[in-house]
């Protein structure tokens, strides 16, 4: 039996806020990446990023401000924390 390999595409962004958001919205944070002093951030799941940044951006979000909060101290515990 041939076992099929499965493409996952990453979503990056280096906005710390659109970041927070999506690690406060539950998706799967994967990693960071340098280039420089700039600091990218990688989330598993493509579209579902790219559809929750278009209502973040659209005013059609809704998000519990405490967990928005938490992942921005997240976020900037990793762009500083190292």
């Amino acid at each position: 039996m041939e076992k099929q390999i499965k493409y996952v595409e990453f979503f990056e962004t280096k906005d710390q806020y659109i970041a927070s958001l999506l690690f406060s919205m539950g998706m799967k944070f994967e990693n960071t990446r340098r280039e420089g002093n700039v600091v990218f951030f990688v989330f598993d799941n493509k579209p579902k990023c790219e559809e929750i940044e278009k209502l973040f951006y659209q005013g059609k979000l809704k998000i519990d401000p405490k967990k928005y909060i938490d992942g921005l101290i997240t976020i900037k515990h990793l762009i500083f924390g190292k």
